[in-house]
């Protein structure tokens, strides 16, 4: 190779791509071409070392590949004068070697809170046939709006990159040359699918190429700090492998490089599914339980508790399904249709000549942050002609201190329009006094894992009776819940409980069975209403 034509070609900031080893394919050589690299082929790891000392090469990334001898003398290619370049010249973002090391920072931090690291490995299903015919600037315009697309779905903690960028090898067959790379830290190890499901949605809308409407196909490989792998390093390897299974399986797939893992993923796929077809069905029912004043044990009011009936498993517990909808957002379309159908309830038996009752309907933390609440709470009452003195919504604790300040906001809203506030399982959360004084609210619910041993336990009667005073001082109900013996319930009306749930008294049921327990426990009248 003369110096002629090692100099051709050479601009400021444009990166030498030298390839060390084995004939290159040609789409590889044609991609990173594309994106404005200069392409050298060297067969010879001496002739490789002798260029790298040269000056006027400027910024190289060597590739390695083939013999295990030419990978062995890698390190001392890369130490002898190569030089990374860190940013990619069409997206901006970090290379491999700040990426592995953000993703070191980030186990590290991740070790001392005990949280899990996800990295995941985003990749085309077939990047060639997409790309076929464009031009250079073409690929590079697409590839930034990809990258626009991902940072759109991450936090701001996140750290995302281009992984092919780095000063050490690419590992032909395990990634494409346009790959991307993101880390995040999890609570939970099927959080990285959540993620990952949000960004393969995000990145499938349609691209422009002119009035050309482009659909790609993308996949993604998810590895898990620890189960997968302890370094930084391994982890990225481990997600490029599972990249690469996905893109075997084919268009907009996720895969995990744990099988155990992979598992749980499709079992959460599929529930997702099925819950989308049981909205759809009308798979779902409204079960209720009575809320019973203590002073004359009549039923003043019935919380509203979801169902689903599956054709074939029958009723499938609440435990299975929730989580996943959550996660999922599909909790506000079920939460949507559980509010409307008990309003309507509640307003049939109205009709049908029943004293009116307080009907709480549980709020999820997704409903809560859905910018919609206040708007889907007023349309319903609306809709159903339910007076908004009859509705209470339930909220938890940490619900309310996830931002104190936006809730008490919202908070205000919902009650200026006369719906009632009461927080459920409340003495598990970590409110303090001071906030609860803020919250207008206008009911606490004792959480049940106090009243299981209020007679026996000296501490649970201690804390039983604490809510109790304090909802007394702060003019607020108190209701109990959990209630399966006279025992207990003898107990809090001592301590002058105003109302309870459990099944001393009923379990939750469908609606006929509802209305049974309206004429067995009659209904109170005007004076049962929320203060």
């Amino acid at each position: 190779m003369t110096d002629q034509e090692r100099n051709d070609g050479l601009v400021p900031n444009r990166p030498t791509i030298m390839r060390v080893g084995e004939p290159v394919n040609p789409e590889l050589r044609r991609t990173l071409e594309a994106l404005g690299c200069r392409w050298m082929e060297v067969a010879d790891p001496a002739d490789a070392s002798r260029l790298l000392d040269s000056d006027d090469l400027g910024e190289v990334l060597v590739m390695v590949s083939g013999a295990p001898a030419l990978r062995a003398c890698f390190e001392g290619l890369t130490s002898n004068g190569g030089n990374t370049f860190t940013d990619d010249p069409v997206t901006g973002l970090p290379g491999r070697e700040q990426f592995l090391a953000r993703l070191e920072q980030g186990l590290v931090h991740a070790g001392r809170r005990r949280h899990p690291v996800a990295c995941l490995c985003i990749d085309y299903d077939d990047f060639a046939a997409l790309t076929e015919g464009w031009s250079a600037g073409e690929i590079s315009e697409f590839t930034a709006a990809v990258s626009e697309r991902l940072k759109g779905c991450l936090r701001g903690r996140d750290v995302v990159c281009r992984l092919p960028q780095e000063a050490q090898a690419i590992r032909l067959g395990s990634v494409t040359p346009h790959s991307f790379g993101v880390v995040l830290e999890i609570e939970r190890e099927h959080d990285a699918s959540v993620v990952g499901r949000r960004m393969l949605d995000a990145l499938s809308e349609p691209y422009m190429r002119g009035d050309q409407e482009i659909r790609p196909n993308f996949c993604i490989g998810i590895a898990i700090h620890p189960e997968d792998a302890i370094t930084a390093h391994e982890l990225c390897e481990a997600a490029e492998s599972a990249a690469a299974r996905a893109r075997e399986e084919g268009g907009r797939t996720l895969h995990y490089f744990s099988a155990s893992m992979n598992s749980r993923a499709f079992q959460k796929v599929s529930m997702e599914k099925a819950l989308e077809k049981a909205l759809a069905d009308q798979q779902f029912e409204v079960f209720y339980q009575p809320k019973v004043q203590i002073a004359d044990e009549r039923i003043v009011g019935m919380e509203a508790l979801v169902r689903w009936r599956h054709p074939e498993m029958g009723l499938v517990s609440p435990a299975q399904f929730i989580p996943v909808a959550e996660e999922t957002g599909l909790i506000v379309d079920i939460g949507r249709w559980v509010l409307e159908q008990s309003c309507r309830d509640t307003v049939q038996w109205q009709k049908d000549g029943f004293d009116p009752i307080v009907m709480a309907v549980n709020l999820s933390p997704r409903q809560f942050r859905d910018p919609k609440l206040l708007e889907d709470v007023l349309a319903t009452l609306e809709a159903t002609g339910l007076d908004p003195q009859y509705l209470e919504l339930e909220l938890t604790e940490s619900m309310l201190m996830e931002n104190a300040e936006e809730a008490v906001k919202m908070l205000r809203k919902l009650k200026d329009r006369g719906i009632h506030i009461s927080i459920d399982d409340f003495g598990t959360g970590y409110s303090s006094l001071s906030y609860l004084k803020r919250f207008p609210i206008d009911a606490l619910k004792i959480d049940r894992s106090f009243i299981n041993e209020v007679n026996t336990n000296p501490d649970d009667a201690s804390i039983a009776t604490s809510i109790i005073l304090m909802g007394r001082s702060l003019r607020l109900k108190v209701i109990a819940e959990g209630v399966e013996t006279r025992n207990q319930l003898s107990f809090l009306r001592v301590m002058q409980c105003d109302q309870v749930q459990g099944y001393l008294f009923s379990p939750p049921v469908p609606e006929p069975k509802a209305r049974e327990l309206l004429v067995s426990l009659g209904a109170g009248g005007t004076s049962q209403k929320v203060a």
